[in-house]
């Protein structure tokens, strides 16, 4: 059976954690709502039991929760971030877009953010569960396409656990979840969990079958034969991020014209050139705002080349999943 041992995740992520343990409905709840998300909770049969405990690794988050009953829980969309349930024990059943998807120990279950579903739990059910920052998920498969999304990541909701994918994906969860020492427990966590969720979410992104699959597999086919004047098109960018560059400025170092650049970059890159370019000058001043100098949102995007903040916000939000504001206040 495609299982997560729990001595791993004992000696792990969930080390020295408190385990929640509850009869009662209305304080479980509560739990799992501070922990996860707001959801409605339908108890469906006698002897409510429920057990709740919860790590981090990285910036993601994860709990193991077991319910003694029989349970549906509804949180609606999740927005925020996505969800891989995997069990331990038992069996649930996830309801989504008019389709019924059945998770067990050799069926995990991945919710997008925005995807509204139910989850019917069964009795003596155990689920790992790990949040994923939809930001995060994003933000990686931008920078795997080399251009902004412009829509929403869309996962296959059953991960099948007992293909060689699916055994990858296992193994990679017994290592961080069984590894990832405690947060607090030495100073150089925080670089371990950064790759560990480095790790995580590239399997996700290249295994897990999605939306923006096809057109991963198409950015990488196109890297293995780009055309130099594409290449040397984006050093110059990268060179000039704070200048006021024009199309001619980078088709006059690529060595073709602008119609031969623009038709190049958009059939490799899957994206215009000057998207690119603000998408980079995007990730700049995303790193500004990160190291908390004391400068204005607007004096940032001036540097980086937005002259209109409210444009500016927009295109951030978009991107990154989080206000520019958001971003300075952490």
């Amino acid at each position: 059976m495609a299982t997560f041992a729990p001595p791993l995740l004992d000696a792990g992520v969930f080390k020295n954690s408190e385990v929640v343990r509850s009869k009662d409905a209305h304080e479980m709840h509560h739990h799992v709502t501070n922990t996860l998300s707001a959801h409605h909770l339908d108890v469906r049969s006698v002897g409510f039991r429920a057990s709740l405990r919860q790590g981090s690794v990285g910036s993601m988050r994860v709990c193991e929760l077991e319910y003694g009953s029989i349970v549906q829980a509804d949180p609606g969309r999740l927005d925020d971030y996505l969800l891989i349930q995997m069990l331990q024990a038992g069996q649930s059943r996830v309801y989504h877009e008019g389709n019924e998807t059945l998770l067990s120990c050799d069926m995990a279950g991945v919710i997008a953010p925005t995807i509204p579903f139910r989850a019917l739990w069964e009795r003596d059910c155990r689920h790992v569960m790990l949040k994923i920052p939809r930001s995060k998920l994003e933000q990686a498969c931008s920078s795997y396409l080399g251009h902004d999304l412009g829509g929403s990541l869309q996962f296959r909701i059953g991960m099948d656990l007992r293909t060689p994918t699916g055994q990858a994906w296992k193994h990679l969860m017994e290592y961080v979840l069984g590894s990832a020492p405690p947060a607090e427990s030495c100073a150089i966590s925080p670089i371990i969990h950064g790759h560990m969720e480095e790790a995580a979410i590239a399997h996700l992104l290249i295994h897990q079958s999605h939306n923006f699959s096809e057109a991963l597999k198409r950015a990488n086919d196109s890297s293995i034969n780009v055309p130099s004047c594409v290449r040397r098109a984006e050093q110059y960018i990268e060179d000039h991020l704070l200048d006021a560059i024009t199309l001619t400025d980078v088709a006059e170092y690529a060595g073709v014209s602008v119609s031969t650049l623009c038709h190049s970059f958009r059939r490799h890159r899957g994206s215009s050139l000057m998207c690119a370019l603000r998408g980079l000058r995007l990730e700049g001043a995303r790193k500004e705002l990160l190291t908390g100098n004391g400068r204005s949102i607007v004096d940032v995007a001036y540097e980086w080349g937005f002259n209109h903040a409210g444009r500016f916000s927009i295109s951030y939000r978009k991107r990154f999943g989080e206000s520019p504001t958001q971003t300075l206040q952490r």
